[in-house]
């Protein structure tokens, strides 16, 4: 089966760098030098080139979900990955100390930001509530977050993370007698 990326690809570059045609060549008078001939103006370049913008801008959007996404994955599931990769306890420490800070500050995650910018660009209207909200809550729980989904949420973060980093403290008095 083929995917659509080439195709996506393919349309994009042939409408960004589509070469400039000739209409063939004209004299130029008294000398009776060829000279090329402008091309005709093309009223629909400037649409062209807006629908390549918003192409870009909206794969832009989906690449900043699906990361956000995976960085939500990280927080939920890093504490089990360090039990198995320890070298990733600093990667997902950093990344649990990012979103306290977001969340104590009351700002609005960068990816979240950046997506709804890309989607503006695409021309498409930018959700109003978080990401998790949006894309995680509210196809299940059309309400959105309130105080109880909060709290499950938070328990669905932490519950894993802190058995995993209670399991290493554990076991890292054996890990050190070895």
């Amino acid at each position: 089966q083929s995917c659509p990326q080439p195709f996506v690809l393919r349309l994009v570059l042939r409408l960004v760098l589509r070469p400039t045609r000739w209409h063939g060549r004209k004299s130029n008078g008294a000398s009776g030098s060829p000279e090329p001939v402008q091309p005709r103006p093309r009223a629909r370049t400037v649409d062209r080139r807006l629908i390549v913008v918003k192409v870009i801008a909206q794969l832009l959007a989906g690449l900043m979900a699906v990361t956000h996404l995976a960085f939500i994955a990280f927080l939920v599931s890093g504490g089990l990955l360090a039990r198995r990769m320890p070298k990733l306890i600093k990667w997902h420490l950093g990344a649990i100390g990012v979103t306290v800070a977001i969340n104590l500050t009351g700002s609005e995650c960068p990816l979240t930001v950046w997506e709804k910018h890309f989607l503006a660009q695409a021309g498409r209207e930018p959700y109003e509530s978080g990401f998790i909200s949006h894309y995680l809550v509210e196809p299940i729980y059309p309400a959105g977050i309130d105080g109880r989904v909060n709290l499950m949420i938070l328990a669905a973060w932490m519950v894993p993370t802190a058995f995993a980093y209670w399991g290493f403290l554990r076991s890292r008095p054996a890990r050190l007698s070895r």
